[in-house]
C-alpha cells in the first residue's frame, strides 16, 4: 500500500497566477466552492506483484541438517560385472552407508550371420538361454514383392467388382469376381426419336456366352401446342385425339381471359398415353357454341425397358450396354449381374516389402465376407531389429528363427554393458557438516558411476492461484515454515524465520536471503513440537528455483539453486527484471476530494502507464495535464490531506522507491 500523507512540513508551497493555499499554523484552509487538478506526476516504476494464476507456481526450500538424507545417482557408469561399494568422505561423527543396485543388463543389438533363403514371410525370433527373460526382437526380410493373393472366403451377394485396398507397400490388384449371368437391366436414361426399337449392345464383362436384350419402347404424346385459339367459347372444349397408332391420351383445354376471352389458350396433357408411332390429330367439341380452335400434338418415342432375352454365361464382371439403330439417341442403361463371389485378385503392380505380406480389404460391389491374403516372393532375411531389449541377462542369449517359409538364417545377440541403476541408503550417519562425497569401488571393470548425496530436507511450496505481492509472498513462506517446523522462537515471543524474499528498493530488485541455522537450540529459545531438526555445522537453507514454471520469471530469479552449500548468511538479487506485474494504469485518490462523476468519491485523477508517460522498470513514469481537469473537494481545515496510489483494478500498489513529485493546483471554481 502507497498512502502519502501532506502537512506543512513535507508539502513545498508555490505560487500561481490562480489561486494559492498555504498550509498556516500547520493548518490548511479549504473555502467553499474549492477543487483541484493534478498538474504533473513524476514517481519511479517500481513496482511488481507476483501471480500463480494459470501456473500452479512453486519452488523448493531446502533445509539443512546433519545426516544423509538422500543420495542421486547422477550416472550408473558402465561395464560393471559385480556390486560396487559406495564410499562417503566428509566431516562426521558416524559414516553413512548405502548399497548399489545393478541394472540388470539387456539385449542391444543382433548381428545377422546368414541371411538363409526361400522366405515368403519375416520369421519369428526367439530367444533362449543367457540367464534373462522378456526380449523379442522382429526379423525383416530382403525386399521383396506380392506373388500371389489367395481369396478364402470368397463372400457372397457381389453384383459389381469390388475395390481391393493393399495395407501399405505399393501393391494394386484387381478382384475377379465368380462367374455369372445377366439377372437384369436398368435404363437410366430413355434417349428421344426412336422411330424402332434399336438394338442392345453388350461389350466386355468377361463372358463365355454373351447375353441378350431387346429394347421396349414408349410412344407417348408428350405437349399440345395451340396452332389458333377460335373464338366464342364460354367453356373449355373437350380435346379429340384422332389417329397416330395409339391410345388412352387426355389432355385439357384452358380458355383465356381479357383480350383472350372466349379463345383457347393452352392444352395441358394429363394422360400420355400409349402406343403412338405417328403424330394423331386434335381437334375440339363443345366449349358453348365456340369454333376455329386448332391445335398440333407432339409424341415422344424413347427406350422404356429391355427385356432379358437370354442371360449368357460366364461373366466375371459388369459389362457395358449401349444401343445401335433405331432412328433415336441418348439411351443408357446398365446390366444387372446374378449375385456372386469374389473369385481371385489380379495383381497389376506387386508393391515392395521387406517384414510381413500386406493386408487386403475389399470395398464396393454389394456383396460381403471375401477375405483376400497375399504371399510375398520367396526372399532373405536382410536385418533384425530388437523390439523389446530384456532384463537380466548375464551372457549372450541365443537366437532361433521358425516359420515364414524359409530356412538357414543365423544371428547372434550383442547385449548392452551393464550399470549402477539405483542407490540404497542403509545408513544416513551423523555428524555431517556438509554433504559429503560419493565414490565407488570394486565392481569388476565397471567405470564412470558418479553420484550426490543431500544433507538437506526438501520442501516443496505450492502457492495457491491468486496475485501476490513481494511482502505478500514472503508471508506466505513464513506460514510454510511454521507449517512444515523450519522456525524458533525467541525469548521474546517473536518467531525467528531463517528464509525471506524481500523487495530492494535500492537495486531495484527482489532479494532472497538466508540466514544460518544453529547448530542448537540458542538460550532461551523455544523449538516447536515435531521441529525439522539442527545440522551439524551452522549452515543456512536453500531455495531452488523450478524451471517447470513460471515462479522464478515472475521474481526475478532463473531457474537454479540459490544459497546451496553456504557456510554464512546469505543474499543475492534477482539476476532477471520481474515480469510479474499486473499494473497497466494508476489511480491517484485524495481524501479532500468529493468526486460525484465516479463511484468512489476520493479519485482525483488516473493514467496509463506506457506512451507518453513511459513503462520500463525502473525508470520514471512522467504524467503532466495539458487540460484543466478540476474536481471538487471539501470545505473544511485540515491539518493534512492523504494521496492513495492504487491500480486498475483498486489494488494498493507496493513501491519500492517512495521518492516521487505531485504537483497539484488548488483554486475556487470559477
Amino acid at each position: 500500500m502507497f498512502n502519502l500523507t501532506i502537512n506543512s512540513t513535507n508539502v513545498a508551497n508555490s505560487l500561481n497566477n490562480m489561486y494559492q493555499y498555504k498550509f498556516k499554523n500547520g493548518a490548511f484552509e479549504v473555502p467553499a466552492n474549492a477543487e483541484m487538478m493534478i498538474t504533473s506526476f513524476i514517481i519511479p516504476y517500481s513496482w511488481y506483484n507476483i501471480t500463480s494464476r494459470y501456473n500452479n507456481n512453486s519452488f523448493k526450500i531446502y533445509w539443512p541438517i546433519s545426516t544423509v538424507n538422500s543420495l542421486t545417482l547422477t550416472n550408473g557408469g558402465s561395464g560393471y560385472t559385480d556390486v560396487p561399494t559406495v564410499v562417503f568422505t566428509g566431516t562426521n561423527t558416524t559414516i553413512a552407508t548405502a548399497t548399489a543396485v545393478l541394472a540388470p543388463t539387456s539385449v542391444a543389438s543382433i548381428t545377422r550371420t546368414a541371411p538363409g533363403s526361400g522366405y515368403t514371410s519375416a520369421p519369428t525370433v526367439a530367444f533362449s538361454g543367457g540367464g534373462g527373460t522378456g526380449a523379442t526382437g522382429t526379423a525383416f526380410l530382403t525386399p521383396t514383392t506380392v506373388a500371389s493373393i489367395t481369396v478364402s472366403p470368397k463372400g457372397s451377394g457381389y453384383t459389381s467388382v469390388p475395390g481391393v485396398v493393399f495395407s501399405d507397400g505399393g501393391a494394386i490388384g484387381t478382384a475377379v469376381l465368380t462367374a455369372t449371368t445377366i439377372a437384369s437391366f436398368t435404363v437410366t436414361a430413355g434417349g428421344s426419336g426412336y422411330t424402332s426399337a434399336p438394338t442392345v449392345v453388350f461389350t466386355g464383362g468377361g463372358f463365355t456366352t454373351v447375353g441378350a436384350g431387346t429394347a421396349v419402347l414408349a410412344n407417348i404424346v408428350s405437349s399440345i401446342a395451340v396452332t389458333a385459339g377460335g373464338t366464342g367459347y364460354t367453356s373449355a372444349p373437350t380435346v379429340v385425339f384422332t389417329g397416330g397408332g395409339g391410345t388412352g391420351a387426355v389432355a385439357t383445354a384452358f380458355l383465356g381471359t381479357g383480350v383472350d376471352a372466349g379463345k383457347v389458350v393452352s392444352i395441358n396433357v394429363t394422360t400420355q398415353g400409349t402406343g403412338y408411332t405417328s403424330v394423331p390429330s386434335i381437334s375440339f367439341t363443345g366449349g358453348g357454341g365456340g369454333s376455329g380452335a386448332t391445335a398440333t400434338a407432339a409424341i415422344l418415342n424413347y427406350v422404356a425397358s429391355i427385356t432379358l432375352t437370354a442371360a449368357g454365361a460366364g461373366y466375371t464382371s459388369v459389362p457395358a450396354i449401349s444401343f445401335t439403330g433405331g432412328g433415336g439417341t441418348g439411351a443408357a442403361a446398365t446390366a444387372n449381374i446374378t449375385p456372386t463371389t469374389v473369385a481371385s485378385i489380379t495383381i497389376g503392380t506387386a508393391g515392395s516389402y521387406t517384414s510381413t505380406p500386406p493386408t487386403i480389404s475389399f470395398t464396393g460391389g454389394g456383396g460381403t465376407g471375401a477375405v483376400a491374403t497375399a504371399t510375398l516372393t520367396a526372399t532373405t532375411v536382410a536385418s533384425i531389429s530388437v523390439s523389446n531389449a530384456g532384463t537380466g541377462y548375464t551372457s549372450v542369449p541365443t537366437i532361433s528363427f521358425s516359420g515364414g517359409g524359409g530356412t538357414g538364417a543365423t544371428a547372434t545377440a550383442n547385449i548392452a554393458p551393464t550399470s549402477i541403476a539405483s542407490l540404497t541408503l542403509t545408513g544416513a550417519g551423523t555428524g555431517y557438516q556438509a554433504s559429503p562425497t560419493i565414490s565407488f569401488t570394486g565392481g569388476g571393470t565397471g567405470t564412470g558411476a558418479t553420484a550426490t548425496a543431500s544433507t538437506y530436507i526438501p520442501n516443496t511450496l505450492t502457492l495457491d492461484d491468486g496475485f501476490y505481492t513481494v511482502n505478500a509472498l514472503n508471508a506466505r513462506i513464513q506460514q510454510f515454515c511454521i507449517e512444515k517446523k523450519m522456525y524458533l522462537t525467541d525469548g521474546s515471543g517473536n518467531n525467528i524465520y531463517y528464509l525471506s524474499i524481500t523487495p530492494n528498493s535500492t537495486a531495484y530488485a527482489n532479494q532472497i536471503i538466508t540466514k544460518l541455522v544453529p547448530t542448537s537450540k540458542p538460550t532461551g529459545y523455544v523449538e516447536p513440537s515435531g521441529f525439522i531438526g539442527y545440522p551439524a555445522a551452522a549452515r543456512p537453507p536453500y531455495v531452488e528455483i523450478l524451471s517447470t514454471n513460471n515462479f522464478g520469471k515472475y521474481l526475478g530469479f532463473s531457474a537454479g539453486n540459490y544459497g546451496i552449500n553456504q557456510i554464512a548468511d546469505y543474499n543475492v538479487l534477482s539476476n532477471l527484471i520481474p515480469q510479474g506485474s499486473t499494473v497497466n494504469s494508476l489511480v491517484v485518490k485524495c481524501s479532500l476530494v468529493n468526486n460525484g462523476c465516479s463511484n468512489q468519491s476520493d479519485i482525483l485523477d488516473a493514467f496509463a502507464i506506457g506512451g507518453s508517460s513511459g513503462g520500463t522498470f525502473g525508470g520514471n513514469l512522467n504524467y503532466t495535464n495539458t487540460i484543466e481537469k478540476f474536481v471538487g473537494i471539501t470545505e473544511g481545515r485540515y491539518n493534512n490531506f492523504i494521496v492513495n496510489i492504487v491500480d486498475q483494478n483498486n489494488n494498493d500498489i507496493a513501491i519500492l522507491d517512495s521518492n516521487l513529485l505531485i504537483n497539484f493546483l488548488i483554486r475556487v471554481k470559477k
